[in-house]
């Protein structure tokens, strides 16, 4: 399995049109040339600005130059762009960074015996747990600021509320951070209550 470090500080987690239609047309784990992808992805994007694109799809670490030089022209899907790929229809400009940061957090916690990049990979923190019970306890739609305290800021709560949104246990509505919890998320929550409940009684005997 791949690994992959963060990308410089200077390289903005943005995907643009051009390059999430890119990291599409690349999913297949075909190599393919900027020539090749500037006459697939549209007649509106031109071959320099499909190089210029792919480069920077290498910098965040979303694409690789597959070789066997150097610089070969050529580039190919990492296994950190398939998971990009696979959720693409989570991310979203507000919270692009923190899409960056789950995507990479999924690769960084593959199964050791995984032949094949897993994009389905769920491990909660004891914070998220915290946050998907509050919003559960919410009457209606759940924002960063209906679950703001003295511990937690609304900017804190709107980013453990995409995370839980990026997993699939919150549905977003209408592309604002406004959510309630999915069937998905009913479901830890309740296998969750069962795991604490279970320790608490295999304590008191």
């Amino acid at each position: 399995m791949e690994q992959t470090s963060d990308p410089p500080e200077d390289v903005k987690i943005n995907l643009n049109p051009t390059e999430r239609r890119l990291l599409n047309e690349l999913k297949d784990g075909k190599r393919q040339t900027p020539k090749n992808l500037s006459a697939v992805v549209g007649d509106d994007v031109t071959r320099n600005y499909t190089a210029n694109a792919l480069r920077m799809l290498e910098k965040k670490g979303y694409t690789k130059s597959p070789g066997p030089a150097d610089r070969s022209g050529m580039y190919t899907i990492s296994d950190l762009g398939r998971i990009i790929v696979d959720n693409l229809e989570v991310y979203t400009r507000d919270f692009r960074d923190e899409f960056d940061t789950c995507c990479r957090f999924v690769l960084a916690n593959q199964p050791t015996d995984a032949e094949e990049v897993r994009t389905d990979i769920l491990i909660l923190g004891d914070e998220d747990f915290e946050v998907l019970r509050g919003a559960s306890e919410v009457d209606g739609l759940v924002t960063g600021e209906d679950l703001t305290n003295e511990e937690m800021s609304t900017k804190q709560a709107d980013r453990i509320l995409y995370r839980l949104f990026f997993f699939g246990l919150l549905e977003q509505r209408r592309g604002f951070p406004v959510y309630e919890v999915t069937t998905r998320g009913e479901q830890i929550l309740s296998q969750r209550k069962q795991q604490v409940v279970g320790k608490v009684i295999e304590k008191s005997l």
